[in-house]
């Protein structure tokens, strides 16, 4: 699983992206009873841009905290932060540690995809990811010395977590916690939760590219969220690969492996770290967007599915009937489940139809 400790997730954009361009068509509204202009707040958390775009309420204090509880959520789930819940976990030395119902059903939820991917999504892999540096701007990152990746490796393991109700432990003393490959997913949920709650009937929520939408679209038109081309660029390559529609509250999540990355000596290091190496996941996957009712298991199967590959991620998405958007690394698109999956363009060989 990759190094997103909240740092959550990147400086680059994910593949489902509001460029320029989709945001209007994202964002724009209709007639009714919407405001003239939406109310749209950002703010950088989490390690990327975050914005809440509110249509149906005219009230800024909506939005902005929204991005409020956002940032209550860093604060508690980075393992970055010295007195978050995870970092309390961490330096606990394997005694037991109480946390909220937040933190304790968000790690009940990354529990459940490590079994289901057999390990290959694995919150406790924290130790590994430490020791890379995806994030910052610096020319001179470099991939660790496989000693200490080897060093690290041993406590790995989704099982080393002992939960039960509010108690965490880790049974390895040197296991580290980094909800970096979920926690997003889990703080736009509940950013959703709240805007609902305060009678929003329409809004946006876009954490760095997660997102998902609060009620109807103004104009009852649906939502449509852009998928970002995650193939290295290219000369004509078209920044936007295609679109999908969806209606009502839904996330619109995604993994990649051009989202964070650097190169060394040649050689291209992304940042979805696969838990039995601590290497960057080899794939056949350069990114995955999947619709669901939760952002939480969006995140979860995005990631776990991009580590799986093309041929196990769709069994997968296939037996759960998840509408989903493959891209492989030579360019060929899948997608499953009911997906209303549009491309820009449709190519003479088909690989762009979905009918694979």
């Amino acid at each position: 699983m990759g190094n997103r400790g909240i740092k959550l997730k990147t400086r680059g954009i994910a593949s489902v992206v509001l460029l320029a361009a989709s945001l209007a068509v994202l964002t724009s509204c209709g007639d009714g009873d919407a405001r003239d202009e939406p109310i749209r707040k950002t703010e950088f958390l989490l390690d990327t841009v975050c914005s809440v775009t509110v249509f149906s309420r005219d009230d800024e204090d909506c939005a902005a905290e929204a991005l409020a509880l956002c940032a209550d959520y860093e604060r508690r789930l980075s393992r970055t932060v010295a007195d978050s819940e995870v970092s309390k976990i961490n330096g606990a030395g394997g005694a037991e540690t109480t946390v909220s119902d937040e933190t304790a059903a968000l790690l009940e939820r990354a529990l459940y995809y490590g079994a289901v991917s057999e390990g290959k999504f694995d919150v406790t892999i924290g130790g590994v990811s430490a020791l890379w540096d995806f994030s910052s701007d610096t020319e001179d990152r470099a991939a660790p010395n496989p000693s200490d990746i080897e060093a690290a490796l041993p406590s790995v393991g989704f099982e080393n977590i002992e939960l039960s109700g509010n108690r965490v432990r880790l049974k390895d003393p040197a296991t580290r916690l980094d909800l970096g490959g979920i926690a997003k997913g889990f703080i736009a949920d509940k950013m959703a939760e709240y805007l609902t709650e305060q009678g929003v009937e329409s809004a946006l929520i876009d954490l760095g590219g997660n997102i998902v939408t609060v009620g109807e679209k103004q104009g009852g038109a649906p939502w449509k969220v852009g998928i970002r081309n995650p193939l290295p660029a290219s000369e004509g390559a078209e920044a936007i690969i295609g679109s999908v529609e969806v209606t009502g509250t839904v996330s619109v999540g995604t993994s990649g492996t051009y989202e964070r990355f650097f190169v060394q000596d040649g050689t291209r290091y992304h940042h979805i770290l696969d838990p039995a190496t601590g290497f960057p996941a080899r794939t056949d996957l350069a990114g995955i967007t999947a619709v669901t009712e939760k952002s939480v298991d969006g995140e979860g199967i995005t990631t776990m599915c991009v580590i799986l590959g093309s041929d196990r991620a769709r069994v997968y998405l296939e037996q759960n009937d998840i509408p989903a958007v493959l891209v492989k690394t030579d360019g060929t698109v899948i997608t499953t489940g009911d997906v209303n999956y549009e491309p820009v363009s449709v190519s003479k060989d088909g690989d762009h139809d979905g009918n694979q």
